[in-house]
């Protein structure tokens, strides 16, 4: 008899410990490492929400992909595109796919993003909504059930504008290398597995400073987690579900 699971693709980054990897994979995921950006600081180099951007079952991704993982992608992507756009130093042209993206809702610096993504927003009939956090989907994770979990005021305010359920806390432990925090959102990845959305959490949510409190909004929310790691919570941008 076959069976009628499914392997579902996600692209992670290419630091992401063996561990997380062997989590990933018992929840039925095979994970595709990013490639590294030299133009990029060392810390966030293979981020996957700087590299690429998911918009109804599209795919996009930064202008200078290489050719083979280009084509090592395209065969598990319904729709995968080349943006406009190169990832490079300074701010803010490595931040042009870092929108945050919802079933209604598109939240950016707009005038910094991709113009193929934007395009693809705007056709989407989302609505637009633009942020002075150029690090959107960094900042914060957009986790189910019309709820969010974000560290940025700024983000939060226009959320609840927006009639959404969200979990602020100041910034805190989250971890990146070099730098004294991470973002939340890099930490948090709603992705859809065979038994329906799974908030993926690289870390272990007891580490995370405000980690009994968001549990319990996770809880309360009936947002199903699942913990990747066994330490602090980690920034490692993201993950990028493929569709097929």
């Amino acid at each position: 008899m076959s069976s009628s699971r499914q392997i579902s693709h996600l692209i992670t980054d290419y630091r992401t410990s063996d561990f997380e990897l062997n989590r990933l994979q018992q929840l039925g995921f095979q994970p595709i490492a990013t490639e590294k950006i030299s133009a990029l600081y060392e810390a966030v180099d293979g981020h996957p929400d700087l590299q690429f951007a998911s918009i109804d079952q599209t795919l996009i991704s930064h202008h200078d992909l290489s050719h083979a993982k280009y084509s090592e992608i395209f065969s598990h992507a319904r729709h995968l595109v080349k943006g406009e756009s190169s990832v490079r130093l300074p701010y803010p042209h490595h931040i042009s796919l870092n929108a945050l993206i919802t079933e209604d809702l598109f939240l950016h610096k707009l005038e910094n993003t991709d113009s193929i993504l934007l395009n693809l927003a705007h056709d989407s009939q989302r609505k637009l909504i633009h942020t002075r956090q150029g690090y959107t989907r960094c900042s914060c994770a957009y986790v189910g059930n019309s709820a969010f979990v974000t560290e940025d005021r700024g983000i939060a305010e226009l959320l609840v504008q927006n009639g959404k359920k969200v979990f602020y806390r100041k910034h805190s432990n989250v971890s990146l290398s070099g730098f004294p925090y991470g973002f939340i959102g890099g930490a948090l990845s709603l992705v859809h597995g065979n038994s329906g959305d799974i908030l993926l959490i690289s870390g272990d949510l007891s580490r995370y400073h405000y980690g009994h409190d968001l549990k319990n909004f996770l809880l309360e929310e009936r947002i199903r987690y699942e913990c990747l790691g066994n330490g602090l919570l980690m920034d490692r941008g993201s993950i990028i579900q493929i569709h097929k």
